[in-house]
């Protein structure tokens, strides 16, 4: 994905949870079918357009770019939502093992005192 095609590049990680937590709901599965069907209605339109029809050229055009410009926002939207759901997920691996290490330098930290 290129740079330019990320959305919301400056979401917090409390938004970043937020949208890994709306992924998990069914709900989310029913959006994305509905993305779906978008761009192949789009997609249909284009097939279906009747060569013989007057102005031809200027609607397989017209419906094409609309096609592409519903595919790109689709693709860039997914691509942004698992984007920031895998920021999400590292972040918080990060913070797990900081605090799971913390716990073990503490640990050590109370070995030692008890030894001296």
């Amino acid at each position: 994905m290129a740079l330019d095609e990320f959305l919301c590049r400056d979401l917090s990680i409390a938004e970043q949870m937020a949208l890994a937590n709306l992924a998990q709901h069914p709900g989310f599965d029913v959006l994305t079918k509905l993305m779906d069907e978008a761009c192949i209605k789009s997609r249909e339109k284009i097939v279906m357009l009747d060569p013989t029809e007057d102005k031809f050229q200027e609607k397989l055009v017209s419906l094409q770019n609309m096609a592409r410009a519903i595919n790109q926002f689709v693709s860039t939207l997914r691509k942004s939502v698992l984007t920031h759901i895998n920021a999400a997920i590292l972040q918080q691996n990060e913070s797990e093992i900081e605090e799971m290490t913390n716990a073990q330098a503490e640990e050590v930290l109370n070995t030692v005192r008890r030894l001296s």
